[in-house]
Parts: structure tokens; C-alpha cells; sequence
């Protein structure tokens, strides 16, 4: 896998975003993980070809979500009270960790101004309390390659329109495993959050802005990701890349055809020194307002 690795995060605007343009993007920026929201039917099949790892979880209802990777990644979800996360680990035995592992943890936040099925402001918080409880407990194993399973580990996806996320021949989303200790992590998505709300303060404490922490180094600023509709300019800093025991090396903003988003890229090196076991107590108590 080498000493880096790049990694995409994009909201498809409920599988609106053109689904040819997108999978030609990833495929030439040679991205090792990506990570979907809204994702819709066409867009999941032209991104398995793309990827051997991971799942994709289409719907017509704004909670398709997608963690795929060229690397061996077993993925498993995360349940929310509206929508799901997803979370899985890269082995990286080259970079000389005895653990050798990185979480990645895919998410997409409720809008605040949400009000079906429930008032957005309430699932925000809800989702808090249930992404600091997988911080704290979730973590799962990397995938072994050398085992032969390829109806749970490679790259899956959900054909059926129904809004309740199912794959692998499960009925219910799996609970992630218990907690292992990662060497380094990232999360990645559409958080619904600029730096000025709760949401993102929650995270800034605990991570690694890669957005923030580049534009540090090159003197730069932090680019909006979000615009009013497809095309528009892009107003509000709302899908963000956090990390912990990786270094941000570079971090860019590109445009999505069709998405009011655009999408994250990041390129982070090998882990720091701090091994990470688990989160720290989340600087928002669990009912605080979004």
C-alpha cells in the first residue's frame, strides 16, 4: 500500500451527481478509500468496478452511504436514529506499526433545518450521543487477506430500493465489533456542520482538521464544499476530513457534476507516534444544542 494514502469523500446529492463523471474522477485521482453519501443505483454500480473492498448501500431516500477500497476492508455499520455510518480497517504492516491499523469511519450528519421524519435538530443530537458511544466501543478488525471470504469482505452492494439499508443477505445492519486498538483514524462526510456549529466543535476537539491543517502550511484558506444547487458557488465549509495518527500532507476541494457538493480529498502519511485506543470524553455533553 505504500507510505500514503488518498482518500475521497463526496455527497451525490441523492444519486443525482453524474454517475459516469464521478466514477471517471475517482478512477484518475487513483483514490486507496472512498467514502459516499446520497448515493444512488447508478452511481453504486459504476463505483464497484472501481473497488474489490467495501460495501455500497444505494436508497432513494437521501441515507445511501458507501465505504469502498482497493485494500482488503471489511466494512460494517454503525446504526443511527436516522440513516446509518459505516466503519472499517486498513492493516498497514509497511509503516512499522506493531498494530498497523486505520480506522475509517464514513458518516452523514441530519440537516439542521430537517424536519421528516423527525425535527432535524433533534436527530442531530441523537446521532452525537451514538457516534461518541462508537468512539468509544466501535472499533472493528482489519480485514486478513490471506482468508478466502469473499462474500464478506469484498466489494457488495444493495440492488434493492427499499430505504432500510441491507447487504450480505442480512436483515438488520451489524453492530460494529468491540473496541481494538487503532493506531490511527479517519472520519469522513457530510456533517451538515460549518466550523461555527456544534456539530464541528465536537470533532475539532477530539481530531485533526486535514482541511485546516494543510491550509496551515501553505498559508491558504479552508474551501467551502457546499453551494445552493448544483453548479452554484459553493458557500458553506460543511463536509470535513478529521484524523487522528495520520499526517495531513495535501487537501483539495474538487467539483462534482451534478452534486450541490463537491468532494474532499485528502492525502495523509504515515501514522504519528500516539497509538489510539479510544476517544476522550466529547467536549459537548450529549444534549447539547445543534
Amino acid at each position: 500500500m505504500g507510505q500514503q494514502l488518498r482518500v475521497l469523500s463526496a455527497n451525490l446529492l441523492n444519486g443525482a451527481a453524474d454517475a459516469v463523471a464521478f466514477a471517471e474522477l475517482v478512477a484518475a485521482l487513483d483514490i486507496d478509500v472512498l467514502a459516499v453519501q446520497e448515493v444512488g443505483h447508478a452511481q453504486a454500480e459504476a463505483l464497484m468496478d472501481l473497488f474489490e473492498w467495501g460495501e455500497i448501500i444505494p436508497a432513494p431516500d437521501f441515507t445511501g452511504m458507501g465505504l469502498l477500497s482497493r485494500h482488503p476492508l471489511r466494512v460494517e455499520r454503525i446504526p443511527l436514529s436516522w440513516g446509518f455510518g459505516q466503519v472499517g480497517a486498513l492493516q498497514i504492516e509497511s509503516w512499522g506499526d506493531p498494530q498497523g491499523l486505520v480506522e475509517f469511519t464514513n458518516l452523514h450528519i441530519a440537516a439542521p433545518h430537517m424536519w421528516n421524519p423527525w425535527p432535524g435538530p433533534l436527530l442531530r443530537r441523537r446521532q452525537a450521543r451514538e457516534l461518541d458511544h462508537h468512539l468509544r466501543h466501535g472499533a472493528v478488525d482489519a480485514v486478513d487477506d490471506t482468508v478466502d471470504e469473499p462474500d464478506q469482505n469484498r466489494c457488495v452492494s444493495n440492488k434493492s430500493s427499499s430505504a432500510t439499508p441491507v447487504s450480505r443477505g442480512e436483515g438488520e445492519p451489524a453492530r460494529p465489533k468491540a473496541a481494538k486498538n487503532a493506531s490511527a483514524r479517519v472520519i469522513v462526510g457530510d456533517f451538515n456542520a460549518t466550523p461555527y456549529w456544534p456539530w464541528y466543535r465536537r470533532m475539532a476537539a477530539q481530531f485533526t482538521d486535514a482541511a485546516v491543517a494543510v491550509a496551515d502550511k501553505t498559508g491558504d484558506t479552508p474551501r467551502s464544499t457546499w453551494g445552493p444547487w448544483p453548479g452554484a458557488p459553493r458557500l458553506l465549509r460543511i463536509d470535513h476530513g478529521f484524523v487522528r495518527g495520520l499526517e495531513p500532507e495535501a487537501f483539495e476541494v474538487l467539483d462534482v457534476v451534478g452534486s450541490d457538493h463537491s468532494a474532499i480529498v485528502m492525502d495523509l502519511s504515515s501514522p504519528v507516534s500516539s497509538v489510539v485506543s479510544s476517544a476522550p470524553d466529547s467536549p459537548d455533553s450529549p444534549g447539547s444544542r445543534d
